[in-house]
């Protein structure tokens, strides 16, 4: 049996792109719990390329509860998600209610080693489409679910 290496490009920092978010899960890390999401790229020169992003979740000192906190990278995707409507995102508690959702902002590169790529905190927006485009012709697109991971 033969094993391959297949690499990725980074994304350049600074793209604009329009992401699905594929999977979303409160995580612990060295920073404390956070927000993982898997995004894929929908559309554009970068369309399949898969990354993970996080946002830093705050802890409630009294119940030790995690909360995603206003104004913080967190809020922006749960407000994208929620096609912009502040009222709806407020009443998000479950990490899977934006699966499936499509959102849209700029790369940046992440990690020490700056070999990953993210979604640039103050550029996360709702993704409205061409008029000519619907959430559900994006749904079409396929999911290269045998595309690996980084």
């Amino acid at each position: 049996m033969t094993i391959y290496i297949r690499r990725k490009a980074l994304i350049p920092e600074g793209e604009t792109v329009v992401v699905k978010i594929m999977e979303a899960k409160q995580a612990t890390g060295q920073y404390g719990p956070q927000l993982e999401l898997d995004l894929k790229v929908l559309k554009g020169k970068y369309a399949g390329q898969r990354f993970k992003d996080w946002s830093k979740l705050i802890v409630d000192e009294e119940t030790v509860q995690p909360y995603i906190a206003d104004d913080t990278k967190g809020w922006e995707v749960v407000v994208a998600a929620n096609n912009g409507d502040e009222k709806k995102a407020e009443k998000f508690s479950d990490p899977k209610e934006v699966e499936g959702k499509v959102i849209m902002g700029q790369t940046c590169i992440r990690g020490k080693a700056k070999k990953r790529n993210g979604l640039q905190f103050g550029t996360i927006v709702a993704y409205r489409g061409d008029e000519a485009e619907t959430e559900a012709e994006l749904d079409e697109l396929p999911d290269d679910e045998d595309d690996e991971e980084e």
